[in-house]
């Protein structure tokens, strides 16, 4: 894995983009630490959900979702898929 100074990156950030995008993650130091880090989706879905799964919404829901599980709430792996099957069975017949 890169690494590469906040100074480096803000310098030559296009070069960078493209090198994640190609060669992996691209670690950002500042001050001699890791302070974030380049990542390059391998396509646009993984983009899409990379960007979904941060936004304060999802956090919150499976934040709740955790808090549903520590509760006893969960359902059985198998019951939650054959749910799943239902519901997509129903929406395609509309």
């Amino acid at each position: 894995m890169k690494t590469a100074t906040l100074s480096e990156i803000q310098t030559h950030l296009d070069r960078f983009l493209r090198d994640c995008a190609s060669n992996g993650p691209v670690i950002i130091l500042a001050g001699g630490k890791p302070v974030g880090m380049l990542v390059g989706p391998p396509d646009k879905d993984d983009l899409e959900m990379m960007a979904v799964s941060q936004t304060p919404k999802f956090k919150a829901m499976l934040n709740r979702s955790y808090k549903s599980l520590r509760e006893g709430k969960g359902i059985p792996h198998d019951e939650f898929w054959a749910k799943v099957r239902t519901r997509t069975a129903k929406s395609n017949k509309r």
